[in-house]
């Protein structure tokens, strides 16, 4: 199989209100391989995007590129739908799929 996890990406940027810039992107979870399927020409295609990938949210100072907040997760969202909305696609019965939309917000210390 693969020797290499799959590469990280920025998958959504936006401004938030409180003027705080958030990235959404995805890193490979520790246990990357179990994710992919069978190697064909050399390639391996992601068959279980939750167990080859994690997400990352950060929330980062504009001015400075600081980083004020960040969390990992576990489940892939991949998409960024509008600011504050995070979504990821769901296989349900009969292969229809069904968006899944997650509202992500910053909880700090004395707030």
């Amino acid at each position: 199989g693969p020797d290499r996890p799959p590469q990280p990406a920025v998958q959504g940027i936006w401004l938030g209100a409180d003027g705080r810039l958030w990235v959404l992107g995805k890193v490979a979870d520790p246990e990357w391989a179990s994710g992919l399927g069978p190697v064909v020409n050399g390639t391996a295609s992601i068959l279980r995007p939750d167990d080859a990938f994690d997400t990352v949210l950060e929330v980062r100072d504009p001015a400075t590129g600081a980083v004020i907040a960040a969390a990992r997760f576990d489940r892939l969202y991949p998409f960024a739908v509008e600011p504050g909305v995070a979504m990821r696609p769901l296989v349900i019965e009969g292969g229809w799929f069904r968006a899944e939309l997650t509202e992500v917000v910053a909880i700090t210390e004395g707030h």
